[in-house]
């Protein structure tokens, strides 16, 4: 199957886009019946009872003693953030005369009890020594990046910082990407958006910042929210509120599919202990993975740089005259990236990720391509969230992370799709496009004239920002390819690239 899947998406290979339907993919790739019915009777014999089985799963249920004998476990109770669950205490396993055919096994993890009400505790707080707005300069929230100096902060690198603008609007994002005059809307094509709640006010959250910021709002038909009968709803808003504004900024008539799946979270990969860690599913050879930016839009939303998103932060000091540390500061949030231990480099990526990132022998390198996420300089969106006092209300506030840099860059390959017809699997198409297709993401080293930095207030205390640190990260950065941004940021140029359509592509509109 993936020696099938290299060749429809493989631009070079003459099979390029001759698809499979789900039909015929089942047929010739799927598990034949008697090794469903395998698995069916091996459960049955433990006790549980099947709820119904398919190509894609068996489903099962019965008691907590029936699941622990079947899957050679014990389990407990835990509390997570003051919810109640019972999860498996060891690895889970089954006989080996199934092994083959068991890619997984979810479901033995359980809510147990009712969530408190309000907000998750928080992480901590800012000292209150700091300098807040009440008593040092106000960011005046630009609309565009350069506009203001902070001429009224301590000198940053021999020069005033830029007051960063508070968020940006989808206008300016798709204007500084280049999809403004393409004629590209995401018209025909459908967006998979998973959940791991049911944020019920995801879509009155989306057309209400939509309508209030000059916006479209989705149309009647254009939102679908696809949720198991058993999950409850949540009212207030979240990541993936977020991820529905962010594919809608940039193909704003994309139809979007809101998928409540499971409760297992999963990231693109980070920094632990100074060590590059990467994670699944985004290191999987099969997945694109979106790395983070911090873009500066300036005067008529133009693209002005674009710096990987690792940042270091320093307070204003208490008086107001200084910065309270050396600068750059400390090492802040960053985008993550690196090299997989368990996937080899796919056919792609030879010959654009440079060996001395991939190692010997060489292995799968993330991210493949990125997108703003800097949430200090980053997309405007809008939220319902609680307030101090449990209450919910609608803000709009910054999102960010590569949280917004993946949907954001799914909108853009709803624009490639409508351009292109099925792309099937993106990564061997985006791979071939030159350098000059993607935004170059340069570093931006600290300590010199030259150094890119911007003012921010973050919950009533002045911050300097400079991006790019890498070291900090431990993250590498070269010419064509780094493990921050992978190839870079979208072009108009890339866009353009896939109205050429390689001759037996599907013509049509898709997922």
């Amino acid at each position: 199957m993936a020696a099938y899947a290299r060749t429809v998406s493989d631009p070079r290979d003459r099979r390029y886009g001759h698809y499979l339907t789900p039909e015929q993919t089942r047929a010739r790739f799927g598990p034949a019946q008697h090794r469903i019915d395998a698995v069916s009777e091996w459960l049955r014999g433990t006790g549980l009872s099947i709820v119904s089985a398919g190509s894609q799963a068996v489903v099962a249920q019965g008691t907590v003693a029936q699941a622990a004998e079947a899957f050679g476990t014990r389990f407990d109770n835990y509390t997570l953030y003051g919810t109640p669950f019972r999860a498996a205490v060891d690895p889970v396993t089954v006989p080996a005369a199934v092994g083959r055919d068991v890619l997984t096994v979810t479901g033995l993890t359980a809510v147990t009890g009712s969530r408190p009400s309000g907000p998750p505790p928080g992480t901590g707080s800012r000292t209150a020594s700091r300098a807040t707005s009440g008593g040092a300069p106000t960011s005046p929230c630009p609309a565009r990046y350069g506009d203001t100096p902070a001429t009224d902060l301590p000198p940053a690198y021999g020069h005033p910082a830029q007051w960063a603008p508070c968020g940006y609007t989808p206008r300016q994002v798709r204007d500084a990407y280049g999809i403004t005059g393409t004629g590209l809307t995401g018209k025909g094509v459908r967006i998979g958006i998973v959940s791991i709640g049911n944020e019920i006010n995801a879509l009155p959250d989306a057309d209400r910042f939509a309508t209030e910021h000059g916006e479209p709002p989705f149309a009647p038909g254009q939102f679908t929210a696809y949720v198991p009968a058993d999950v409850r709803p949540e009212e207030a808003s979240g990541e993936f509120a977020m991820d529905v504004q962010a594919a809608h900024a940039i193909a704003p008539e994309a139809n979007i599919a809101f998928v409540v799946g499971s409760r297992a979270r999963s990231g693109g990969g980070g920094t632990d202990d100074g060590i590059r860690t990467v994670e699944y599913p985004a290191s999987s050879p099969w997945v694109t993975a979106v790395g983070g930016t911090t873009l500066a839009i300036g005067p008529g939303n133009s693209y002005r740089w674009e710096i990987g998103w690792a940042t270091d932060e320093v307070p204003l000091s208490g008086d107001g005259s200084s910065w309270e540390a050396e600068l750059p500061g400390y090492q802040g949030k960053a985008s993550g990236g690196g090299t997989s231990t368990v996937f080899p480099q796919p056919f792609y990526q030879r010959g654009v990720v440079l060996a001395s990132f991939a190692g010997a022998p060489a292995m799968r390198t993330v991210p493949d391509v990125a997108a703003l996420a800097d949430p200090d300089l980053c997309l405007l969106v809008g939220e319902t969230d609680y307030n101090l006092d449990g209450s919910l209300s609608y803000k709009v506030g910054n999102g960010g992370g590569t949280s917004l840099s993946s949907p954001a860059f799914a909108g853009v390959e709803a624009l490639l799709v409508q351009a292109h017809g099925f792309l099937g699997f993106a990564n061997p198409a985006l791979y071939a496009r030159p350098r000059s297709a993607y935004h170059a993401i340069a570093d931006n080293p600290a300590g010199t004239p030259d150094t890119v930095a911007f003012a921010v207030v973050k919950h009533g205390f002045v911050d300097l920002i400079t991006p790019g640190q890498y070291a900090d990260s431990n993250l590498v950065h070269a010419p064509g390819y780094n493990t921050v941004t992978g190839l870079g940021s979208p072009t108009r140029e890339l866009i353009e690239s896939f109205r050429r359509r390689p001759q037996g592509v599907d013509g049509g509109t898709g997922d």
